[in-house]
């Protein structure tokens, strides 16, 4: 007897507390619900490839036997960079590595360009490290139509520089007496990309 008393005062106590919270909205003048749907957002798209990450480049020159180099020699090489599809701006930078007997004479230059237009020249520098520093890093912002870069770097050992000819017949006369790969002038270029902030 005592159980279904008890049952009955919370089943009058659950209905008062039902009656008082929708009673409210049955005696109110106006009344309206509305239901907002959920946020959302959509996620960027994130895209980044490079030609020669990580590759090594071989200077070489078809005047010479088996396109070795020698002061007079140059060349060029190309690195392409390419952010299509991605929709955040993309900083990229370039960084060097593993220098191998890269002559102390030798000068390097470079054109940035998109497939329409050239963007930025840099001039001759002293070494590949001075030029890369110089200017090859930069951004591809993500409202731009073109979003590749090709950066031509030129290379060149002058034949006649000043009070250069015994570093260059010092690089020539390395180490004659070992290995073909003791004169082996390389160097690695590592390619960079990272989602700009600016």
């Amino acid at each position: 007897m005592l159980l279904k008393k008890r049952a009955i005062l919370i089943l009058i106590f659950i209905a008062l507390i039902f009656i008082l919270y929708t009673g409210k909205y049955v005696f109110a003048k106006y009344y309206k619900s509305i239901k907002l749907e959920g946020g959302s957002g959509k996620i960027a798209k994130w895209s980044f490839n490079a030609n020669n990450t990580l590759e090594k480049i071989i200077l070489t020159d078809s005047k010479y036997e088996n396109g070795k180099i020698a002061p007079g020699s140059k060349g060029e090489f190309k690195l392409e960079i390419d952010a299509t599809g991605s929709d955040v701006s993309v900083d990229y930078e370039l960084k060097i590595l593993n220098e191998v007997n890269i002559p102390q004479n030798m000068k390097f230059s470079a054109i940035i360009k998109n497939q329409e237009e050239v963007l930025s020249e840099i001039k001759e520098k002293n070494s590949f490290k001075e030029l890369v520093e110089s200017g090859l890093n930069g951004k591809i912002n993500y409202d731009e139509k073109n979003k590749k870069r090709t950066i031509v770097i030129n290379w060149n050992w002058p034949y006649e520089t000043i009070g250069g000819d015994n570093l260059d017949t010092e690089i020539g006369t390395i180490n004659q007496n070992s290995s073909e790969n003791s004169l082996l002038c390389s160097f690695d270029i590592e390619i960079v990309g990272t989602q700009s902030l600016k």
